[in-house]
C-alpha cells in the first residue's frame, strides 16, 4: 500500500516551494535590516512576522486538510497579522511629542 501518490508529491513540492520562497524573503529582509542604519527596528519585525504568517497560511491551506482543521489556524494567523497591522507605536509618539515641546 503506497500512500505517497502523485497528489501528495505535488502537495509536498508546493509546500517546499513556499518555504523556499519564504526563506528567500527572510534572507532579503535580514540583508536590508543589516545594511540599514536603524538596525532591526519594529518595521522589519512586523514585516518578518507577516511574511511568516503568509507562509504558514499558504502551507496550511495547501496541505490538504479539511476546512474544519484549517479554519482555526487561518483565523489565528489572520488575527496576528491584523493586530500587527493595526498596532501603533505609542512609545515613539510620546518621545517625539516631548522632543517637540522642548
Amino acid at each position: 500500500m503506497n500512500i505517497w501518490t502523485v497528489e501528495y508529491q505535488y502537495t509536498a513540492a508546493l509546500i517546499v516551494t513556499v518555504f523556499t520562497i519564504g526563506l528567500i524573503f527572510f534572507a532579503a529582509i535580514s540583508v536590508v535590516a543589516w545594511r540599514s542604519k536603524e538596525g532591526l527596528s519594529d518595521r522589519y519585525m512586523k514585516l518578518t512576522i507577516i511574511i511568516l504568517a503568509v507562509i504558514v497560511a499558504v502551507s496550511v491551506s495547501v496541505s490538504g486538510f479539511d476546512e474544519k482543521n484549517t479554519n482555526g489556524v487561518l483565523g489565528l494567523v489572520g488575527t496576528i497579522v491584523g493586530y500587527l497591522l493595526g498596532r501603533t507605536d505609542s512609545g515613539n509618539s510620546k518621545a517625539s511629542k516631548s522632543d517637540e515641546a522642548s
